[in-house]
């Protein structure tokens, strides 16, 4: 089944209901569902694998997990981005006076020694969305 953005307008408890019914109708391992959507927590919840396209390119084609261990999401000091050679290795990056967030992807955050002063996190879908979009 192919679908263009099925959950789009809906309130979340149908947009629940609707992801529920797609997911017992694939559970046989028989069929498949192929949709669009600019909803990434409806990918969160049910896709297995993910094909993420940014400005007509083909950026990303395989499961949610491998897209998932490709970035890591780093946050931190300030002062940590003033040495370029770390600010340069971002994917994307937003600062305030609180410290930065931003994507790396994970062979550049395991090439380059933090140490203990920055907290790693798994990111999100919608992070690796909105800092891919920023990017550098």
């Amino acid at each position: 089944m192919i679908m263009d953005e099925p959950t789009s307008g809906l309130d979340p408890v149908f947009r629940w209901k609707i992801l529920a019914i797609l997911s017992e109708f694939i559970q046989d391992g028989k069929r498949t569902v192929l949709f669009s959507t600019h909803i990434s927590a409806d990918l969160e919840r049910v896709a297995d694998y993910i094909v993420y396209f940014q400005k007509g390119q083909l950026k990303f084609c395989g499961s949610k997990e491998e897209l998932l261990d490709v970035y890591v999401l780093v946050k931190g000091p300030s002062n940590l981005l003033q040495m370029s050679r770390y600010k340069d290795k971002f994917m994307g990056l937003q600062q305030s006076s609180l410290g930065f967030e931003g994507l790396m992807m994970r062979q550049s955050y395991d090439d380059h020694p933090f140490g203990n002063q920055v907290t790693v996190e798994k990111p999100s879908l919608d992070d690796i969305l909105v800092f891919t979009q920023e990017g550098r």
